[in-house]
C-alpha cells in the first residue's frame, strides 16, 4: 500500500515505480530492488497510512522463491516471493503491475 493519497493518484495515473531506481525507496529493500506487493490486503495495509490500498493485476514472468531477485538476463526470476513473506511477490520491474483500483478502508479485523 502506498503511503499518501498523492502516491496512489500517482500511481493510478502513471503506473508503479522500482524504488532506488524510479524514486526514493520508502520503507526499505529488504529483499533486492522492486516493486513490493502483497496477495493479503492486510499486508498491503501495514504500509499505508492512508487506510487505502491499490488493487493491481501483476505478470509474474519467471517467478521464484528467492530471498531476492539474482539480477537480469535469461532463467533469471522477474518476480519473486520471499520465503519468510507468503504472501509478498516483488516485482522487477514497473511495467509487469497494471494498478486497477484503489480501495479505502475502516479497519481491518
Amino acid at each position: 500500500g502506498p503511503g499518501s493519497a498523492g502516491a496512489q493518484s500517482s500511481i493510478i495515473q502513471d503506473g508503479f515505480a522500482v524504488g532506488g531506481v524510479d524514486i526514493e525507496v520508502m520503507t526499505g529493500q529488504a529483499y533486492g530492488q522492486g516493486v513490493y506487493t502483497a496477495t493479503r490486503a492486510a499486508d498491503a495495509a501495514k504500509y499505508s497510512n492512508t487506510r487505502t490500498v491499490v488493487l493491481s493485476i501483476g505478470l509474474l514472468g519467471i517467478h521464484r522463491s528467492a530471498n531476492r531477485g539474482l539480477g537480469h538476463g535469461v532463467n533469471q526470476p522477474d518476480s519473486w516471493t520471499p520465503p519468510s513473506q507468503e504472501s509478498w511477490i516483488i516485482f522487477k520491474s514497473a511495467m509487469q503491475l497494471l494498478p486497477v483500483y484503489v480501495i479505502a478502508y475502516d479497519e481491518f479485523r
